[in-house]
Order: C-alpha cells, then sequence, then structure tokens
C-alpha cells in the first residue's frame, strides 16, 4: 500500500534535468524506498517519476500508475505481443486485469478472452468499462472445462499469451486446500498455442517435469512478471520511462480508463483496506 504515488515537486537536487519545480509528477516508489506514499513529502529519485498531462488528475495518475507498469510489462517487454495473436487474461475484473484487456485490444490482438468469477463481475467489464469485444468465460474449477472452452474458441489451437493473476499448483483431488478463483498450472500451459507465452504471477511457482515436457513440445515459454524490478536496475529505467508517460498520456486521451472505487483519508484506511478483496477498482489515498 502507498507505492504507487502522485504529487507535486517541491524542491529538486542540482543534478536533476528532467523535472522542476512545481511539475505534476506520478511514479512508483522502489521497495526498498524509507519512506511511504503515504507520506506528506518523500525525497525520489529523478527517473522513478514521470510528468503526467495538466488535465489528467492527481487521483487517476496514482490509482492507474501500478497496474499500467504491470500490465506494459506483462503485455509488451514479456510476452512481445504481435498483432493477430490471441490473449487470455485470467481473473480480469481485477484493476490489473482490466488494464491488460484494454492494451491487448488496442495493440491488434486478433481475439481477446478473459475468465471471471460470477455474472457480476462479466457485467463490470461489458457494461461499467465498455468492453464489448472481450470473449468473457466464467472461471471453472472442476476438471479442464475452461481449457475445454479456450480450444473450442480457438479451433483447436490454444491461446497466444496467457497473462494470470496466480495459479494453483496442486487439484481438490490432491487433498490440498486451492483457490478456486484461480486455474491450475497444467491447465494454463495446455491452453498455450505453439510458441505461446504464460506471463504469471505465481512468484513460487513449480512445474513438474511433466509440465516442462508439455512446455517443451509446445516450444512455449514462462515469463515471471514483478513489475518493481524496473526499479531495481538502474539500466531499465528508460523502459519504466517509456511506460509511465505512454500510460499517462493515454489515460489522459481517454484511451486507457482506471475505475475508482473509492476516495479515503489517511484515518479511514484500515476500515477501506478490509473490504478490498469486495472491490474491483483501486481505492486512493488523498493527503
Amino acid at each position: 500500500m502507498g507505492l504507487e504515488i502522485s504529487g507535486v515537486v517541491q524542491r529538486v537536487g542540482q543534478d536533476v534535468s528532467s523535472l522542476s519545480v512545481n511539475d505534476h509528477v506520478v511514479g512508483m516508489l522502489p521497495l526498498d524506498s524509507p519512506y511511504s506514499g503515504c507520506s506528506r513529502a518523500i525525497i525520489l529519485h529523478e527517473y522513478h517519476a514521470a510528468r503526467i498531462p495538466s488535465s489528467l488528475s492527481h487521483e487517476l495518475a496514482a490509482g492507474s500508475v501500478g497496474d499500467c507498469v504491470r500490465a506494459y510489462t506483462a503485455l509488451y517487454y514479456l510476452a512481445h505481443l504481435q498483432r493477430d495473436e490471441t490473449v487470455l487474461v485470467l481473473n480480469a475484473a481485477s484493476p490489473f486485469g482490466t488494464m491488460v484487456l484494454q492494451l491487448a485490444i488496442q495493440w491488434g490482438a486478433s481475439q481477446v478472452f478473459c475468465t471471471v468469477c460470477d455474472k457480476d463481475e462479466q457485467f463490470f467489464l461489458e457494461d461499467v468499462l465498455k468492453l464489448s469485444s472481450v470473449i468473457v468465460m466464467e472461471n471453472v474449477q472442476s476438471g479442464n472445462i475452461l481449457q475445454k472452452k479456450v480450444l473450442d474458441q480457438t479451433a483447436g489451437l490454444g491461446i497466444d499469451i496467457i497473462v494470470d493473476s496466480g495459479v494453483n499448483m496442486f487439484r481438490v483431488e490432491d487433498g490440498i486446500q486451492v483457490n478456486p478463483q484461480l486455474p491450475h498450472k497444467h491447465d494454463v500451459i495446455s491452453m498455450l498455442a505453439t510458441g505461446g507465452r504464460w506471463v504469471t504471477s505465481q512468484a513460487n511457482l513449480q512445474l513438474d517435469p511433466p509440465d516442462s515436457h508439455l512446455l517443451h513440445l509446445k516450444c512455449a515459454s514462462v515469463c515471471h512478471l514483478f513489475e518493481h524490478a524496473w526499479l531495481l536496475s538502474p539500466s531499465r529505467l528508460g523502459c519504466y520511462q517509456h511506460i509511465l508517460k505512454d500510460s499517462m498520456e493515454k489515460l489522459c486521451d481517454g484511451k486507457l480508463r482506471v475505475h475508482i472505487q473509492e476516495k479515503v483519508n489517511l484515518e479511514e484506511v484500515p476500515d477501506a483496506m478490509k473490504s478490498l478483496g469486495e472491490r474491483w477498482g483501486k481505492v486512493v489515498i488523498e493527503l
């Protein structure tokens, strides 16, 4: 909480060249930062932030920057999305999922699929965010029903790019508790097309020999998604700056949309945190 920030520059160091006093900026705090985004003032490296257009509010900038960086990293830098490829976003009603859907459509994916947990999430995607061109499927935990649906929709070819928000590494029949909203890792691999790319948020993913063998037969690959890696490597800050500037321009032009569920002050944060799992949009802290 509080790593995604937006505000006004108050002072700059003598070697700073990209930002000036009174610039309106957005950025992300690195994980090793001694400061909190909930502070009224922080010290930030100049290349960890970028200017935002004057017509874009700090609320929208801060509420979208983390998911924009994450979505750009997944589709552009890891999956290398090409025009006319197919994309599947698992659990797409999340702020990150909706950002991936919007970018996939804009960048020319031929078909964009997604999974939702219930009809309310489907309504949110189709009627609230107006993503009517996306093929929505309900997430089914039992058996390989989702896999069959995907293969039916793609004439048996599979999906070029799959982006998840985590996976199950065990099945219900293994006697281990699983998350009913997440697919099993082997089902994800089975849905990949030849040469497919799976972008995963599962940090502790373990692939069994049959999983690796299936990936080998498909000439497919697995990419681990960790958007904070940009801030940990000074040599890659140019890519990070590109993401910030391009995503903020798209938000300003209305090409990307973010759903702000609620604005709260610092004293209201504990209560807001209790209901985060029930929300589809972002909660923005105003100081």
